[in-house]
């Protein structure tokens, strides 16, 4: 599934015989551009969270299953790793979890400004990050520490199994830490916004910047 400023969602399948992914439909539920897209871990379809304030759990049909209402911005983020629910973060400064099968806010958890991103965690941790550079750590949903990890927008958080997480800002900087708000590396290299990261199968950081660059680290040496 694809999201798009045209307020829709697209959907494609994989055709082994030719290795392409095919188009199948197009459906639009949202009233604004979408701003992020999340397969459900299960494999029931996808999250797609848009610029209307709404979030839709679609299924692999293309059919909507939930509508999530609560947020007062546009929602910017999400993350799942509890099959009955999941996170997301909004530019209403907030994150919450919600029941996935009833549509319930189960919690928010507040302390940001503007857009907020969100990582969950089997672990029971939960990072989010914001425009305001700010850096919060919770376990079990209950917040342990905050460093103010960069000094302009934090657009991604990305779990690194073997050290943390990383984060990637429109400083210009990557920044890895531990699950205690410890600095392990900072990169540099970027000449631009960082607006994307994701971990390899190699488990190298990918990132991808406002400078036309995308950037293949390891996290742990800091090695471009």
């Amino acid at each position: 599934m694809s999201g798009s400023v045209d307020f829709t969602n697209k959907m494609y399948n994989y055709n082994k015989s030719t290795g392409n992914y095919d188009f199948d439909k197009e459906v639009k539920y949202h009233e604004g551009f979408v701003m992020r897209v999340l397969p459900e871990i299960t494999g029931n379809g996808f999250f797609s969270a848009g610029r209307d304030n709404k979030i839709f759990h679609i299924d692999i049909h293309g059919t909507p299953l939930m509508q999530y209402e609560g947020h007062s911005m546009a929602v910017n983020s999400m993350s799942q790793c509890d099959p009955t629910e999941f996170m997301s973060g909004s530019w209403d400064g907030t994150a919450k979890v919600w029941d996935l099968n009833t549509g319930e806010v189960k919690k928010t958890l507040e302390g940001h400004t503007h857009g907020t991103e969100v990582l969950t965690l089997p672990n029971g941790i939960t990072i989010t990050g914001s425009q305001d550079g700010n850096i919060h750590v919770y376990h079990q949903l209950v917040h342990k520490k905050s460093v103010k990890g960069h000094t302009d927008a934090i657009r991604k958080i990305v779990e690194i199994p073997s050290l943390g997480f990383a984060t990637v800002s429109n400083d210009e900087f990557v920044k890895i830490w531990d699950y205690e708000l410890n600095a392990i590396q900072t990169l540099s290299g970027h000449s631009g916004y960082v607006f994307c990261g994701t971990l390899l199968e190699s488990g190298d950081l990918a990132t991808g910047g406002d400078d036309c660059t995308i950037r293949i680290w390891n996290p742990a040496s800091g090695a471009l």
